[in-house]
């Protein structure tokens, strides 16, 4: 939610040194906790995981997903928590963060790296 709303406040003188301090934050704050996400071993959740990595911007809840990975909605989701610690949509909130990150850090513009990782 933060980077998309300052993507949408890039043309605005702030946002330049906004954008860099929220870099630098976050990027330090990730470094400290090794917040890589991680990723579930079980099969189809993997393959969820996978896609999710090449096309951030598929928004499918857990039972399309489910659908599309001829699996059912409960086998993911034990499988997102068991294996990753996290329920599935703050997994892909994360996985998101993480690539946003990773964009910025190569010096992309925010909403450049905002709609990349599928933000707004």
């Amino acid at each position: 939610m933060l980077l998309s709303a300052l993507a949408r406040q890039v043309d605005r003188p702030c946002a330049q040194p906004l954008a860099s301090a929220l870099t630098e934050g976050l990027a330090d704050v990730m470094i400290e906790q090794d917040r890589v996400v991680p990723f579930p071993v079980h099969q189809q959740a993997r393959l969820v995981a996978e896609l999710l990595v090449e096309r951030p911007e598929i928004d499918w809840d857990l039972a399309e997903w489910a659908e599309h990975v001829h699996s059912s909605a409960r086998t993911l989701r034990r499988a997102f928590i068991n294996e990753t610690g996290l329920p599935f949509r703050r997994w892909r909130r994360r996985l998101r963060l993480q690539r946003s990150m990773q964009l910025l850090a190569d010096g992309f513009p925010v909403g450049q790296a905002a709609a990349a990782a599928a933000y707004g």
